[in-house]
C-alpha cells in the first residue's frame, strides 16, 4: 500500500499570488494618492497663477486709475456732467469702465485680436481671460454708489471727511462721481473755529517730496473707498474665499488733494532758481535771499543756491547748489539716502511713486482774464461751480472792475464798470457816451478811490487806492456795505472788456494798454480775511504794501496775494531795492526758463544786488489769501 503524496496535491503559487495582490494594491494606492497630490498641487498652483494674474491686472487698473480720475475730477464741473457717465464712476464709458478696459483688467485678447493675428482653434493658457466681465465684479460692492468722504462721520484709520455746506447735493454727487465742489467744507478747521475750504492734514507717506510725509500742509482731501478683487465669477477658483467685496485687503483709498500753492517757491512754469539777469544772487544766512522748506516746479534749474528741497515732475539741473542739509543727499541715490536716514530724499520726481500724480492747473493768461471765457456759470453739473470759476482766478474775485471805454483813437480809459453780487455801477468820465452812474471826478479828490494817471513808462494808467475802499465801499456809489461786511469783499480782478467794446484792446503776454497803479496799499488790516488783487493788465505797485501788522508786537498781516501778467516795483527807471517776505509763483507756460526771482522796476529792469527776499511756506489756515492757484496731487494707496 502506497501513502499518498500530499505534495502532488498542494495547490502551488499561492503565496505568490497572494503577496502581489497586496504589493499592486499598495502601488495602486500610492498612485492614487500622487494623482490626486499631483491634480491639488495643480488646483493650488492654477489658483496661484489666476491670483498672480489678477494682481497685475490689478496694479495696471491702479495706474490707470491715477491716470484718468483727474480728466474725470475736471469733468465734474462741465455742463452736463450730471447727464451720461463721463463724469462719473460706473456706467458704460465710467472712470471704472474706462480704467479697466484701458488696463486690460477683464480680457487680455479679444476673439478680433485673435482672428487678426491669424489664430486658429486652442486652448487659451490665460486662466484670467474670461470672455466677458462686469465692471461692478472688480469695483466697489457691485453697485453705482461708490462710499466717499463726504457727509460721513469721522471713523478712525480713515481720513478726515467733509461735511455739507449747503445742501445734499455734494453728500449725493461724491458716490457717483469723483467730484470736485466747494458745495462741501471741513468743519471748524481755522483756529477761530470758522469753516473752512482748506484743512490742515498730514501729507501722504509717498516719495513724491512736494511736503515731508507726514509734515502738515493745506489742502482738501477729497476721498473714496474702492474695493478692488477678482471678478465674482472667480472668487472662488482664486482662492480669496466669499466676502472678498469688502475685506480690508482689498481696499484703497483713492484720493484728490486739492493743493493751493503754499511752498517758498510754487511754480507752474519751467524755473530757475538762482540767477537774476543772468547774475548770480547770495544765499544762506547772510545772503540777500534765504529760503524756507521745499520748492517746487514741474521743471527746475537750480544753481549756487541752498534750498532744503527740490521737488519737480520733469526733472531738475542742479550746478553748484546744495540740496537738503550739507548736500551729501546729492551724491546718494534715493534708495542709499533713504536706508541710511529716516527721511525721504530732499530731491523728488514724480516718478519716485508709481501710483500718485500731481498736476499744477495753470491756464496761463487766461488767469487774469475773466473775459477770456463766454461763460463761467455751469449748467446742469455734478459740482457747484464750472472748471472757468474753479481755475482761474480771475473768477475768483468778489468785486470786480472793467474797463468798458476808452477814448476814441487811443488807449485812456473814459468808463468803468464796478460790481459785487448784484450791485453793478457805471463810473465815467464827462467825455463818455455813457450816463447817470457815478462821475469820474477828473482830478485826484483824495476820496475816490480810482484815479485817471499817466504811468511811469508812458502808458495811460489807473491808480487804485486800497486804503479807499472801506470807506468808498459804505456809500451809495460804493454799494452801501455795512461796515462788517467789507471784510467778505476781500478781492478785486480789474480786466479789459474788449467783448462789450470793440475799442477797448486786449492785454497780451508782451502788450498792456493800460497800466494798473497800486497806491495806499500799506495798511490791509481792514481786511481781516485778506485782500487779493487780480488783473489781465501790467501792474505797478508804487507803495509799501502791507506792512501793518493785525496785532500789535507781532508779525501778523493779513494774508494777501497779487496775480498780473507783469509786476513792476517803485517808481522811474532807476531800480530801487525791492524787499519781499512771502513766497512766490509764475504762471508761465512757454518752454524757456524763467528767473523767478528777477523782481523789475518799473521800467523793467532787475538787478541781483538790490533783490532782498525772505522766502517761506505758508503753513497755517489764516495765512492762506482769498485767491490762490491750485495743484492737485491724486494718490491711490491702501486703506491704512
Amino acid at each position: 500500500m502506497k501513502t499518498p503524496s500530499y505534495k502532488k496535491n498542494k495547490r502551488s503559487g499561492l503565496v505568490t499570488i497572494l503577496s502581489t495582490v497586496v504589493i499592486c494594491s499598495f502601488l495602486l494606492g500610492l498612485m492614487g494618492i500622487m494623482y490626486r497630490s499631483s491634480i491639488r498641487s495643480l488646483e493650488a498652483q492654477r489658483k496661484v497663477q489666476l491670483q498672480i494674474d489678477y494682481e497685475a491686472r490689478k496694479q495696471s487698473f491702479l495706474r490707470a486709475l491715477v491716470t484718468l480720475t483727474p480728466v474725470y475730477a475736471a469733468n465734474t464741473m462741465m455742463n452736463g456732467s450730471s447727464n451720461g457717465t463721463f463724469a462719473k464712476f460706473h456706467g458704460d464709458g465710467g472712470l471704472f469702465d474706462t480704467a479697466g478696459n484701458i488696463s486690460k483688467l477683464g480680457q487680455a485678447r479679444s476673439t478680433g485680436d485673435d482672428t487678426g493675428m491669424g489664430f486658429g482653434e486652442f486652448l487659451s493658457g490665460n486662466t484670467g481671460n474670461p470672455s466677458a466681465y462686469l465692471i461692478s465684479d472688480y469695483i466697489g460692492d457691485g453697485t453705482a454708489s461708490t462710499p466717499s468722504g463726504v457727509g460721513v462721520a469721522s471713523v478712525n484709520n480713515y481720513p478726515v471727511p467733509m461735511l455739507s455746506r449747503a445742501s445734499s447735493a455734494a453728500v449725493a454727487n461724491s458716490k457717483l462721481s469723483p467730484l470736485i465742489s466747494t458745495d462741501a467744507t471741513y468743519n471748524g478747521a481755522s483756529s477761530q473755529g470758522d469753516d473752512r475750504d482748506f484743512n490742515l492734514i498730514p501729507y501722504p507717506n509717498i516719495h513724491f517730496g512736494y511736503k515731508a510725509p507726514g509734515d502738515p500742509f493745506i489742502a482738501r482731501h477729497n476721498w473714496w473707498k474702492v474695493n478692488i478683487h477678482a471678478s465674482s465669477n472667480d472668487i472662488t477658483r482664486a482662492g480669496v474665499g466669499t466676502g472678498a467685496n469688502d475685506r480690508l485687503e482689498n481696499e484703497y483709498i483713492l484720493s484728490i488733494y486739492e493743493v493751493p500753492s503754499q511752498l517758498a517757491i510754487s511754480s507752474s512754469a519751467f524755473t530757475n532758481i538762482g540767477n537774476i539777469g543772468g547774475e548770480a544772487y547770495d544765499t544762506g544766512n547772510s545772503g540777500n535771499i534765504t529760503f524756507e522748506g521745499r520748492t517746487f516746479a514741474p521743471k527746475v534749474e537750480v544753481t549756487h543756491v541752498e534750498l532744503d528741497g527740490v521737488t519737480s515732475t520733469k526733472g531738475a539741473t542742479i550746478t553748484d547748489s546744495i540740496i537738503g542739509g550739507d548736500g551729501t543727499a546729492q551724491t546718494l541715490s534715493r534708495g542709499a539716502f533713504e536706508a541710511a536716514n529716516t527721511g525721504y530724499h530732499p530731491i523728488a520726481r514724480a516718478s519716485d511713486f508709481s501710483r500718485s500724480m500731481f498736476l499744477s492747473i495753470n491756464p496761463g493768461l487766461d488767469f487774469f482774464d475773466r473775459f477770456a471765457n463766454s461763460s463761467s456759470d455751469i449748467s446742469n453739473g455734478l459740482s457747484k461751480e464750472s472748471w472757468y470759476q474753479y481755475s482761474r482766478g480771475c473768477h475768483q474775485c468778489k468785486m470786480k472792475l472793467d474797463v468798458i471805454e476808452v477814448a476814441v483813437g487811443g488807449n485812456t480809459p473814459t468808463a468803468l464798470r464796478f460790481s459785487y453780487g448784484a450791485f453793478t455801477t457805471v463810473i465815467h468820465k464827462a467825455s463818455s457816451n455813457y450816463a447817470g452812474g457815478v462821475d469820474w471826478p477828473d482830478s485826484d479828490d483824495e476820496v475816490f478811490p480810482f484815479i485817471s494817471e499817466v504811468a511811469a513808462n508812458g502808458l495811460p494808467g489807473i491808480e487804485i487806492h486800497i486804503g479807499r475802499f472801506v470807506d468808498w465801499l459804505q456809500t451809495a456809489d460804493g454799494g452801501s456795505l455795512s461796515i462788517t461786511n467789507v471784510a467778505e469783499y476781500n478781492s478785486l480782478v480789474v480786466c479789459a472788456d474788449y467783448v462789450g467794446d470793440a475799442d477797448v484792446a486786449k492785454p497780451t503776454t508782451s502788450v498792456s494798454p493800460i497800466v494798473i497803479m497800486l497806491r495806499d496799499c500799506e495798511d490791509l488790516t481792514d481786511y481781516t480775511k485778506g485782500f487779493s488783487l487780480v488783473t489781465n493788465y501790467s501792474l505797478h505797485i508804487l507803495e509799501n504794501f502791507n506792512q501793518v501788522s493785525q496785532t500789535l508786537n507781532v508779525e501778523d498781516y493779513p494774508p494777501s496775494s497779487i496775480f498780473a501778467p507783469t509786476i513792476g516795483f517803485g517808481l522811474g527807471d532807476e531800480f530801487r531795492s525791492v524787499s519781499l517776505s512771502g513766497s512766490l509763483g509764475s504762471l508761465n507756460n512757454g518752454t524757456n526758463a524763467i528767473e523767478i526771482l528777477a523782481l523789475k522796476d518799473t521800467a523793467g529792469n532787475a538787478s541781483a544786488a538790490q533783490t532782498f527776499a525772505d522766502l517761506k511756506p505758508i503753513e497755517t489756515l489764516e495765512e492762506l489769501p482769498p485767491v490762490n492757484v491750485m495743484n492737485w496731487l491724486v494718490v491711490i494707496r491702501k486703506t491704512q
